[in-house]
């Protein structure tokens, strides 16, 4: 798929992620559509400088956004 607006091509890739996840477990594709948006963005626009760096960016952000989680699993146990 070749689109020429990062912000089209982001929504594409989250449509068919959620949509994907949703067919595991329907709240999962929905709860993921904003932070997914939001990754797909960041690389997109961050691909110019690099994709290493747009990884990396990207990664950071997502473990920014699981951090929480995670402490709250680590933690209920």
């Amino acid at each position: 798929l070749f689109v020429k607006s990062d912000d089209l091509a982001s929504l594409v890739s989250v449509v068919l992620l959620a949509g994907l996840r949703s067919l595991a477990e329907p709240a999962w594709g929905f709860i993921i559509l904003w932070p997914t948006y939001l990754f797909s963005l960041l690389f997109l626009t961050r691909k110019h400088e690099g994709v290493r760096y747009a990884l990396f960016a990207m990664g950071l952000c997502h473990a920014i956004y699981n951090t929480p989680s995670a402490v709250v699993l680590i933690f209920a146990e």
